[in-house]
């Protein structure tokens, strides 16, 4: 009887100590799955923070560009060698674009492999709101889709503002659009991202206004 008594209470020790050694391991995990999530969430944030920050900087830099190029009286082969002359990074180029009988099209501060410094985006549907909505840009971050550049075939996307220029044969002034083109995506955003995440942070740095 003592002996069984003995066995029935050892087992019952037993089982407490398993139960409690599965409630510590549940409560830690439980605190480990909190603190990746929290982690997680705070590391989203920041991307977003530095990516936003980004986006907003090289739609600042194309801005500058732009005004300076309007106060200027250029026609568009005197902004495209201004501009050309401002770049410093191989990783970008631009792009002056006007909408006329020919369709989109325009010069390139780069040339082809065959040396023609043209450019035609006939073919390419990059802007989200319309050409005609960026001769009537606000002071936001306008970007382009995802592309591939008719230049050199390289994955690339476009800041843009609004230009005015001089026609070097009629002397009137025409809008035309310029991009301040970041060849490869690899170059701004890490290789994790998919196409919606890319979107929703265009998206959302579009929505910034900046002085």
């Amino acid at each position: 009887m003592k002996k069984s008594l003995m066995l029935l209470g050892n087992v019952l020790i037993i089982l407490v100590i398993m139960a409690f050694i599965m409630l510590y391991v549940s409560s830690e995990r439980q605190k480990m799955l909190v603190s990746q999530t929290e982690a997680f969430k705070n590391m989203t944030v920041a991307m977003e923070s530095v990516t936003t920050n980004y986006l907003v900087g090289e739609q600042q830099v194309c801005r500058s560009w732009s005004n300076y190029i309007n106060a200027s009286d250029m026609t568009a082969e005197d902004a495209i060698n201004y501009v050309r002359k401002s770049l410093t990074a191989p990783e970008i180029m631009a792009h002056i674009l006007f909408a006329g009988e020919d369709g989109l099209t325009g010069f390139s501060t780069a040339p082809k492999a065959n040396g023609d410094y043209t450019v035609s985006y006939n073919d390419l549907d990059i802007f989200s709101n319309g050409f005609d909505d960026l001769l009537r840009e606000e002071n936001k971050v306008n970007v382009t889709r995802a592309y591939i550049n008719p230049i050199n075939a390289i994955q690339s996307i476009g800041f843009c503002c609004s230009v005015n220029l001089r026609d070097g044969e009629s002397g009137q002034m025409v809008k035309a659009v310029l991009l301040r083109i970041i060849l490869s995506l690899r170059v701004l955003l890490p290789a994790r991202w998919s196409g919606t995440e890319y979107t929703a942070r265009r998206s959302a740095a579009q929505n910034q206004r900046y002085p």
